[in-house]
């Protein structure tokens, strides 16, 4: 947070909190849905994925569907959201690298807003409004709450 005095309600942890919330559910359902839609889809999924040049198509494609799908609903639950976000981020580098590299900036924008709402998620945790609880449990080293409780550090604080 900014050191800049501030008196509105959105501020402090349960305003952190509720952008951590719309983040994790506008980026989740994205996920989600195009899970979903490669997982009802894969023969045409695995004949795109052959075109762009991604190896082991048929392998590939159920495993790409499977962790935008239920990566998708990680986010969204706030369960494990970080590691989530890492499985989300490797997808969608592969897929700007197999499929936005030499057209014009303004195709990228929509996956570059995607790749820095998950890098986001990774910096900032869950927050606190997550349906699993238990991921709110204490650290091992120094009994800080971690996950999505804080900020996900163990690090004595000085």
């Amino acid at each position: 947070m900014c050191n800049m005095p501030c008196k509105l309600p959105c501020c402090g942890p349960k305003g952190r909190d509720a952008g951590l919330l719309i983040l994790r559910v506008t980026i989740g359902a994205i996920f989600v849905a195009a899970g979903y839609g490669k997982l009802q889809n894969l023969g045409m999924t695995t004949g795109f994925f052959s075109s762009v040049g991604i190896p082991f198509a048929s392998v590939l494609t159920p495993v790409v569907a499977a962790l935008e799908f239920v990566g998708g609903l990680m986010l969204i639950a706030g369960y494990k959201a970080r590691i989530a976000a890492h499985w989300l981020i490797a997808i969608i580098l592969v897929a700007i690298l197999t499929t936005k590299l030499g057209q014009p900036f303004k195709m990228w924008y929509t996956d570059l807003a995607v790749l820095g709402g998950l890098f986001g998620v990774i910096a900032s945790g869950s927050g606190s409004w997550c349906l699993f609880k238990s991921c709110c449990g204490p650290c091992k080293e120094g009994g800080e709450k971690s996950g999505c409780c804080g900020s996900g550090s163990c690090e004595k604080k000085a």
